[in-house]
């Protein structure tokens, strides 16, 4: 399925990610894109992810892990200090260390 023309979206375009996909399983196939080399499509499929619950850390953690793949490791330290901040803000804590990449 992740090579079917209409499961993989162009760089660049926002992706809306399907809500009847288990997060579990976007997270999946988005670690598998980075591993197989498609850091790319990795950071669009994770951008879906993070857009979805921009509260769940393990999200974040793939996006940056798909910038620093795809050579864009400046965009993924300002993310990070973006995601940092969020958290901080709306709870009132510090970001912790991600659990289960």
């Amino acid at each position: 399925m992740v090579g079917d023309p209409q499961s993989v979206a162009r760089v660049g375009r926002r992706v809306d990610v399907q809500p009847e996909v288990p997060v579990a399983v976007q997270k999946l196939r988005t670690r598998m894109l980075i591993g197989e080399g498609r850091p790319l499509q990795a950071v669009v499929a994770a951008d879906g992810l993070v857009g979805r619950d921009p509260l769940r850390e393990t999200s974040w953690v793939i996006l940056l892990r798909a910038l620093c793949a795809a050579g864009r490791g400046a965009e993924a330290l300002r993310r990070y200090e973006t995601v940092r901040r969020t958290p901080a803000a709306r709870l009132r804590r510090d970001l912790g260390v991600a659990s289960g990449y």
